[in-house]
Formats: structure tokens, C-alpha cells, sequence
């Protein structure tokens, strides 16, 4: 699995989380993580069930490395155990959060909120937007987006497509140098 070779150290949150990036070592993560966001599919007999959730990972992360070849892939860790992964893309007018899974048994504790906290106020810092998108039956993640100031900017059927402005920190700071 290809991941970006830029070497980035750990960037620390709030309450013990801290990201730090993904390797070939964090394949059966990645995995786990990825069977675990996809429910609709716990019903198949485990000998396709298997299969079909390494093909669909498979064509995830190549679909990922085609569309967002210079996006950051990260490995979200809580009081020292890896709990989710995040896959950001920043381009020249927008960030990305291309996705974001944080385990099951992890979840509801505030660790997916810093995470996106962080990349917002990354974002603001460079006057960018934040877009991303989501199940549209997601409903925990469509509320933490909403209380994270997201708005639905589109929807596709599947997934709705959300925004949340940028802060202009950048005039704010400026303003401040000003006074």
C-alpha cells in the first residue's frame, strides 16, 4: 500500500491523541478500520465476506493515491494505541478530510473531534475551507460535523457533501499587528 513518503513527527492534540503517519506497517489497521465502517456487509458468509472487504480496500487506497496522490495518510493514536486513521488533502484552495474512521471501541470519546479541530484550525491558519463528505445514514458523523460548523453543501443520493468556511485567522492576525 502506497502511502506519502514525507516525513511529518507526530503532532500532538488535546487529551493524549496525536497523529503521526501511516505505514505498510498499518495495513492490518487500515483493514480493521475499513470492515469496521462498512456494517452492510456483516451479513455475508466470512469466506466472501473477507475477500471482498480486501478488494474494496484495495481499490479504496488506489482510488485515494489517484485523486489525492499528495494527501497526508495518518494514524490517529489515543493515550498510546492506535484508534483510527485520517487521510487529509490540501490543495491550493481547499482541505480536504478525504477520510476520516476511528474504531468502534473508541468512539464518543472526543478523539474524531480533536482530530478535525486540529484540521480546521490547519486549515484557517491558511485561509482554507474544509470539505468533506459522508454517508448520508451516518448520522453521529453528520452531528459532529454540525457542531463542528459544517454545512451540506450538496448530496449525491449516498453521501452528503459538506463545507465549513474558513476563519480568516490570517486577517485577524494582521489586524492585531495593527492596532
Amino acid at each position: 500500500m502506497e502511502r506519502s513518503d514525507v516525513v511529518v513527527t507526530a503532532s500532538p492534540l488535546t487529551g493524549g491523541i496525536v497523529r503521526r503517519p501511516a505505514t505498510t506497517a498499518d495495513d492490518a489497521l487500515v483493514a480493521r478500520l475499513f470492515a469496521e465502517s462498512r456494517p452492510d456487509l456483516d451479513a455475508l458468509p466470512a469466506d466472501v465476506r473477507g475477500p471482498l472487504l480486501a478488494l474494496q480496500v484495495n481499490a479504496q487506497l488506489a482510488d485515494y493515491a489517484a485523486t489525492y496522490p499528495a494527501a497526508s495518510h495518518e494514524v490517529v493514536v489515543a493515550d498510546g494505541t492506535d484508534v483510527g486513521r485520517v487521510v487529509v488533502a490540501t490543495g491550493d484552495s481547499e482541505t480536504r478530510v478525504v477520510d476520516i474512521v476511528i474504531g468502534r471501541e473508541h468512539r464518543r470519546r472526543g478523539i474524531a473531534s480533536a482530530v478535525l479541530s486540529d484540521v480546521i484550525a490547519t486549515a484557517d491558519e491558511h485561509g482554507h475551507p474544509v470539505v468533506l463528505s459522508v454517508w448520508a445514514t451516518n448520522h453521529g458523523a453528520r452531528a459532529l460535523y454540525t457542531a463542528l460548523g459544517f454545512d451540506v453543501v450538496d448530496s449525491d443520493g449516498t453521501h452528503l457533501h459538506l463545507r465549513r468556511g474558513a476563519s480568516d485567522r490570517r486577517s485577524d492576525r494582521v489586524s492585531a499587528l495593527h492596532r
